[in-house]
């Protein structure tokens, strides 16, 4: 019988040719042999996708990374490209998504197969593997396959060196990539979700405060704020000093829409605003001539005189010609065993009398007469209100007129409180005087907002029966310490040097029938009365309730027109809506800020009054405007990173394997399935191909075992007769 050997070179003689045959020289083998170039052991079709492969992957990541990129910049508020525009208004940002990753998923898994023969040409010609997987390495060389295919082999090649180890590092995570590309459009599609845009400017006609206007007369402080309205905001820190609480320069531009959805999506604007100076600033007032008058324990008062010390608070002006005028303002009553939380706003002399100026005014104040008589309204100096919490619950039980004074204490230390005692000079009653510019007045503006603004509602908080102010007073910014306008949820406005006013300013002069026309007086007067709205309308609010009972002792001085704030309920009906007394008391709890709290509640109302008159107004004029619109866009970056982290993972691994292929391979033409069969023939595999033409894999490796104990690792190399063929290798990688 034949020897395996005589028959296999009987059927076939690798690199020689019968001596008559016709053709080539007995030279030309040895030219066949000589190394191959690059290109032909990788083969065209490889090359091609790996190099284009890798262009297409670079390409696709552009467009998905802009969308992503605009989807986030228009998310934080920034004006996004018109192309983003209409990929998004005609909802290709799906279909975008899903093709690109469509393709990246075929060019993954083409240059995978690419990864996979490169793996097993390594195996075979560096690294070395069991008989029993030769034919499985050498055929994977010439099919394209995926790298899962190389886990379901007899054994993996990790045979305790770098190299093994690289490679099967490698192939593990070459698998788990090419795995996880299959769900890179689920992974995509995930950071999808609810988010806003904004479109390019429109051109809307908004209602402005004319001199025109007219502001109805209400008794706005009972009345409840219907809702939080946003508004736009540039403000400077807020400063507390030496007996002064200050909340800075707080400039803020009342929205021109009636509609929440229009306040809470705008974006941009440019165009006309109305603006207030909403600083306010509490100082220790100089008092004299107090009394303490609790004769009706319903109605219990306070009166003297009240001025600012001259050149005391850098921020006050005009504090040298401020003389003392008096007052009689309410106190509040307490039913309560702790006094915390009772507290009165008066209005001294209805801002009549008070010379007082906070510096740098964002309008300007002084008379204006009309026919000789006083613009009523038109105040002279900034308006001042009274602050008056009640320290000592048993103070005001005497039943008794007192005349009291200024009592010491470490609260009047460094705070803007003056304590005022009783008879016995026992702590009874706390008072800080707070002023305000309550002028408005309509500029063009700019304002703009890169995040989501809100209108808070302000919720009932049943355990404390009481409403929960936290969102609210967040919004307003009255709270310590401060918050940004993102957290805060306003927008921004421009500063203040940017503005430019709509309407002439109103001279500070005297208009009568000798110096001005009819016609130059009326504007004035209707001039006037649009920029003073809030003090007039306080006016009408704050004395409209007003209805205690003066005791004969004092019906020489009227009580000054005020409201209660306290955060207990009594009958009075100088009490203010609980809303604001809630307000009012957490803020002042919260922050120990009595201008803080002020700003607040003042705020609130203008707006009020503010957003009333909005809907009586005719008069418009244009303005620039974009608002945010919703849409399904991605809103974040999640997905995106673990996508290209994938996608870096493959192009290293790539990058790594084409390496050691080129580094560690010399006999291997991919994709040539002939040179893979025929390179598995040799002298050591001889026996097994003659046995194993009926037998399945199992049996040819129990056979092996049986025949070939020590076969070792086997590994393709040069043969002693120069043939490509199966060697067996030894431990360091090398041939025998």
């Amino acid at each position: 019988m034949a020897r395996p050997r005589d028959i296999a070179a009987a059927a076939y003689t690798p690199l020689t040719e019968p001596e008559n045959a016709h053709g080539p020289t007995p030279e030309e083998p040895a030219a066949v042999r000589q190394k191959r170039s690059v290109w032909a052991r990788l083969g065209t079709s490889r090359i091609l996708i790996l190099s284009l492969g890798s262009i297409i992957l670079a390409l696709l990541v552009l467009p998905l990374a802009w969308l992503w990129a605009e989807s986030m910049a228009a998310m934080a508020g920034q004006r996004p490209s018109s192309a983003w525009v209409s990929v998004i208004e005609e909802n290709r940002i799906t279909q975008v998504v899903t093709i690109s990753t469509a393709i990246l998923r075929a060019v993954f898994t083409a240059q995978a197969s690419v990864a996979t023969v490169m793996f097993a040409a390594i195996i075979l010609e560096r690294i070395g593997t069991p008989l029993i997987d030769v034919p499985f390495y050498s055929t994977a060389r010439a099919l394209n396959g995926s790298p899962t295919n190389l886990l379901w082999s007899k054994s993996m090649p990790l045979h305790r060196n770098g190299l093994s180890i690289l490679v099967v590092s490698l192939i593990l995570v070459e698998v788990a990539v090419t795995l996880a590309a299959q769900f890179l459009s689920t992974l995509l599609v995930s950071d999808f979700g609810n988010g806003t845009y904004s479109k390019t400017s429109n051109t809307t006609n908004v209602r402005i405060l004319s001199p025109k206007s007219k502001t109805m007369a209400q008794s706005w402080w009972s009345m409840p704020p219907p809702m939080s309205w946003t508004f736009a905001e540039e403000s400077e820190p807020y400063s507390t000093g030496i007996n002064y609480d200050d909340t800075g320069h707080t400039y803020r531009a009342f929205l021109p829409f009636l509609e929440k959805d229009q306040r809470t999506s705008l974006r941009s604007f440019r165009g006309p605003v109305p603006i207030m100076d909403q600083r306010v600033v509490c100082v220790q007032p100089a008092l004299r001539d107090l009394r303490l008058d609790v004769l009706n324990g319903g109605s219990p008062r306070l009166s003297g005189q009240i001025a600012i010390a001259n050149h005391t608070y850098p921020m006050l002006q005009q504090t040298e010609t401020q003389f003392y005028i008096p007052f009689m303002c309410a106190l509040p009553t307490v039913f309560t065993l702790e006094p915390q939380g009772a507290t009165s706003l008066c209005w001294v002399n209805s801002g009549y009398d008070w010379d007082v100026l906070v510096q740098d005014a964002l309008v300007r104040v002084g008379p204006i007469t009309s026919n000789g008589s006083l613009i009523v309204g038109y105040p002279q100096a900034s308006t001042m209100f009274m602050l008056l919490d009640v320290v000592s619950r048993a103070a005001l039980w005497t039943g008794m007129v007192q005349n009291v004074s200024v009592a010491g204490g470490n609260e009047t230390e460094s705070s803007p409180w003056v304590i005022v005692g009783d008879g016995s000079n026992n702590p009874a009653v706390r008072v800080t005087s707070c002023m305000a510019n309550l002028g408005m007045d309509t500029f063009t503006a700019d304002i703009h907002s890169n995040w989501e603004t809100s209108e808070p509602e302000m919720s009932w908080n049943q355990p404390k029966n009481s409403y929960n102010t936290s969102a609210t007073r967040s919004q307003l910014g009255a709270v310590r310490p401060q918050q940004s306008l993102h957290d805060r949820g306003v927008l921004a406005l421009s500063p203040r040097s940017k503005w430019r006013p709509i309407f002439p300013d109103v001279k500070i002069a005297h208009f009568d029938g000798e110096n001005a026309s009819d016609a130059e007086a009326s504007n004035a007067l209707d001039r006037a009365i649009t920029i003073w709205t809030f003090p007039m309308a306080f006016a009408n609010s704050l004395s409209a309730p007003q209805s205690r009972i003066i005791m004969p002792v004092h019906r020489n001085q009227t009580l000054d027109p005020g409201l209660i704030l306290s955060r207990h309920t009594s009958i009075d009906p100088s009490n203010a809506h609980e809303i604001y007394r809630n307000l009012f008391q957490d803020t002042l709890n919260q922050t120990n800020s009595p201008a803080l709290a002020l700003q607040g509640v003042l705020m609130r109302v203008c707006q009020m009054i503010y957003y009333e008159d909005l809907l009586r107004l005719n008069e418009t004029q244009a303005a620039e405007t974009a608002f945010s619109h919703a849409a399904v866009i991605p809103t974040r970056w999640t997905g995106f990173g673990v996508g290209m982290g994938l996608l870096g993972t493959h192009l290293v691994v790539m990058g790594i394997v084409v390496g050691l292929f080129l580094r560690y391979t010399r006999h291997s033409l991919l994709g040539n399935y002939w040179q893979a069969v025929s390179q598995i023939y040799s002298e050591e595999t001889s026996a097994v191909l003659e046995q194993a033409d009926q037998m399945n894999d199992d049996e040819v490796e129990c056979w092996i075992k049986r025949k070939i104990p020590a076969a070792g690792l086997f590994g393709v190399a040069l043969d002693s007769d120069g043939r490509v063929a199966l060697r067996v290798k030894q431990l360091d990688g090398h041939t025998d």
